[in-house]
This record gives structure tokens, sequence and C-alpha cells, in this order.
């Protein structure tokens, strides 16, 4: 754990496990009244389903099977608001009264969130549910009504989570592209993180590391800077936001100033970053487990140095598209000391110092997997404490 008590591997909820608890909670309560709704219609008309027509309305043929395809999306309707009224009530009266509202503006948030997952399940679920249903009965003419009710609902909710992971995705390639129009330029890799109390034994562990890969400063043409590490000097600057999570990337933005490598002049960026963190290789049985992060860095260099709104060195339509995503009164500062060394072939190691915090970084491009989980063995197995925290956590953390 870091000094606050926090425990040092966070994973992120599964994407699927997201849309479950925002928009299953809802369904299920749905799903009672569908089936109960079908069941008591199965009692209605004792017979097998079939294509005998039960009523004329508007000249308007209904057959059985339409009648049982139709009433559980129609009923199930008023079970997708109970649960966010009950848990708004909660709120309601839970919240000291200094700090209480009017109960409407709870019971307003209540029918927006419950309105979400109708409009979801209208768009999407119903359809697929009637589809399914209409089918079942046409092929299996002996099953009961109800049974594939249950069996069309539970494959459409399937189908909903699955679907909006990728509606998801695309918005997601389509956020890039538009960075990448502004001229930002995109680096994806994967990187491992190790918390360390003690800078003598990062230290240690680092120039371990360093002799292992035969690593030096290297340009990713793999053009040798020098011989061995590199020190410089680094101060970023993290900048709050509103940018959407997407499939449990976190967003991260950051302006960063830090020493060039080859002649030392000062380098400015602005860095938007997604994190995604999961465990490697969970099946195998192994002495350690493994927990990189997946970072998609989209990057834009700059001329100038870091200043109170560092924002406006951008141009403008950059500092256009972005100001709607931040915000500026959340900002935090990191300085930081970095000796690092890398070969593009392999892996890139860094040490940075603040103050007594020492946090050993491994970093490899995607595809380099196997050394990337080989040194991040050979971290652990010397006392390193993988933690899977963003560096500024890590700091304010531990030197508050």
């Amino acid at each position: 754990m870091l000094k606050d008590g926090t425990d040092l591997i966070v994973l992120p909820n599964s994407p699927f496990w997201d849309v479950f608890k925002r928009f299953g909670s809802d369904e299920v309560l749905a799903l009672i009244i569908n089936s109960g709704a079908t069941f008591l219609l199965g009692l209605y008309f004792v017979h097998t389903p079939g294509t005998e027509i039960v009523a004329n309305f508007v000249g308007v043929h209904i057959t059985l099977n339409v009648l049982f395809s139709l009433i559980g999306p129609v009923v199930e309707k008023v079970g997708f608001f109970p649960l966010h009224f009950w848990e708004a009530w909660k709120i309601y009266r839970s919240t000291v009264k200094e700090n209480r509202r009017k109960l409407c503006y709870y019971f307003r948030g209540a029918l927006k969130n419950g309105s979400k997952s109708l409009m979801q399940d209208v768009l999407v679920h119903d359809p697929v549910y009637i589809a399914i249903m209409y089918v079942g009965l046409f092929c299996l003419p002996e099953t009961p009504a109800w049974l594939l009710s249950f069996f069309s609902f539970v494959v459409a909710v399937f189908i909903v989570a699955g679907g909006e992971v990728s509606v998801v995705e695309l918005l997601y390639v389509r956020f890039k592209r538009a960075l990448k129009k502004l001229g930002f330029s995109e680096i994806s890799y994967l990187e491992s993180r190790f918390y360390f109390d003690s800078h003598t034994s990062a230290k240690n562990i680092f120039n371990m590391l360093v002799a292992r890969y035969e690593l030096a400063t290297m340009g990713v043409d793999g053009t040798v800077i020098s011989q061995g590490p590199s020190v410089s000097q680094y101060c970023d600057r993290y900048i709050g936001n509103k940018l959407s999570v997407y499939n449990a990337r976190r967003p991260r933005v950051r302006f960063r100033q830090r020493d060039s490598r080859v002649d030392k002049k000062s380098l400015m960026s602005i860095q938007i970053v997604f994190t995604l963190t999961k465990e490697m290789d969970r099946r195998e049985v192994t002495q350690y487990r493994y927990f990189p992060i997946r970072k998609d860095k989209l990057y834009c260099r700059f001329p100038g140095c870091m200043c109170e709104n560092v924002i406006d060195a951008l141009g403008s339509s950059t500092r256009k598209f972005l100001k709607r995503f931040f915000v500026p009164t959340d900002v935090i500062d990191v300085q930081f000391s970095r000796m690092v060394a890398n070969n593009p072939e392999t892996i890139l190691v860094s040490l940075d110092q603040v103050g007594d915090v020492s946090i050993l970084e491994i970093k490899a491009y995607v595809g380099k997997e196997a050394v990337l989980k080989e040194a991040m063995r050979l971290a652990m197995h010397h006392g390193g404490q993988q933690t899977t925290h963003d560096k500024h956590i890590i700091m304010c953390t531990c030197t508050n």
C-alpha cells in the first residue's frame, strides 16, 4: 500500500460489467415484469401458440405469435424507473438537512437515469428481443413461451453490451482522428511502474536492468545518443479534464517541459494519455502477477516554456478544441529528475525521483510483452513494489 493506505494495484472494471451495472440493473426488474406478463398470457391462451388470429383491430390482424412477442417489451417499461427513484430517495434521506435540496431535484436525476436506460432498451434491446422471440416461436413451437422470453431477453442484453462497447470504441477512434488533424502524433506502448521507499534500492535495480539488456540512450530510430543513461529535468503540469472514459481507458492531460537528451534544450509538449490496466497471463500459474498499463499517448510539441496559462501557447484551432475538455482550476505541478536508458528493440527503463519518492518505470512497445514480463519479474524479485497509480498521484500521496 501507499502511505495513505491506498492499494498499489487498482484494476478497472470490464466495459461489459459497467454496462450491466448501469443498464442491467434496470433490465433485471424489467425481466421479471416481462416474463411474468408473458407467463400470464400463456395461462390465458392455454393451447400452444400458433398463427391463429386473436384480434382484428382497425383492420390489422394480430396473431398469437405477434402478441406473445410484443407483450413483454410493452409492459416492461415501467421497470426502468423504480430502482432509480429508490436510490434518489435514499440519497435524499441520507443527506444532512443543511445540504439537502428539494426532493424533486433528486427525482429529476432519477428520471434522467431511467430514461437513458429506457432509450437504449427501445432502440436496441426491444428490436433484438422481438426478432429472437418471434423466430423462436416459429422454429420451436413446443417450447414454453416464458422460457423463450427469458432466453431472448438475456441474449438481447448481451448484444446491447457488445454494441455499446463497439460504439464507444468507434468514438475513441474518432476522437484520436480529430486530434491528429490538429497536428497530434500518437505512440502506443506498455508500461509497468514500481514504487520504492529507498532511492538506493531503485537505482540498483535500474543499473541491473541497464546492464542486463545493454541499454543506452538511443533515439527511436536506434541511433545511439550516448553510451550510458541520460539525466533530464522534467516539469509536468496535470490539467483537470472532462474527457470521456473510453472502454475503461482513463484520460490524463498534461503539459510537459523537459530537457532534450541530445542538446539539453528545453522541449515543450501537450500530452493526452489514455491508460488501460490489465493483468498479463492470468491463467498461467507463476510466482508473480503482472499488471502492465497500455498507454495511448497523443502529443503535440510546440515552442515556448511552462507558464501559468500554458494553453495560450497553442495554436488557435487546437486551443479552441481542447478548451471544451479542460478544467483549468484543477492543476497539479510535479517536478522531478529522470534517469533513462533504452533500446527500441527491447525496453526503456527510467528512474524518477522527487524528494524521497523513487519510481522505476519499464516500458516496451506493443508486441514486446515477453521481454517486458521478464524485466518486471526481475524488478519484483529484487524488491520493487508494483503499482498501477499515475506518477503524480504517487508523488502527491507520499510527499504530503
